[in-house]
């Protein structure tokens, strides 16, 4: 277990910017005490697009992109290199929709998104924060 979390000090994203990570470790930290969730924004190329992470467990990956946002995943980071505006994509497992609001952003209207997920309680905070801005 000290080496899950010594982890966070060796990751590229704490190497980079160690204060503003720091400070998300902390609110993480605050938000797992409190049972809130966490509303974050992301960016993917040119498209900023809103985030709710309420799936903090370990291992699930909220807690990574609650940390290092972008920086925790590669497709978050690069992912709208892959997609074009006319693709059409299936998010099978989707979780909490993270994936989805990516992919969604980047192909706009012109594309489409199949997002299933099998687990009915997750909650699809993310994907309604973004529906104003595409037929998410």
């Amino acid at each position: 277990m000290i080496k899950y979390y010594l982890s966070f000090f060796f990751h590229k994203e704490f190497i980079k910017n160690p204060i503003k990570i720091l400070f998300r470790a902390i609110y993480l930290i605050i938000t797992l005490i409190t049972k809130k969730i966490i509303n974050a924004n992301l960016k993917s190329g040119d498209i900023s697009y809103k985030i709710s992470i309420n799936n903090l467990k370990k291992n699930q990956g909220g807690r990574s992109i609650a940390i290092f946002r972008e920086g925790s995943d590669g497709f978050l980071k690069f992912g709208h290199n892959l997609l074009e505006s006319s693709d059409i994509i299936v998010d099978g497992g989707a979780n909490q929709g993270i994936y989805t609001v990516l992919m969604a952003k980047n192909i706009g209207k012109n594309g489409e998104v199949l997002s299933i997920e099998p687990i009915t309680s997750l909650d699809r905070k993310s994907t309604r924060l973004n529906s104003s801005h595409t037929d998410i």
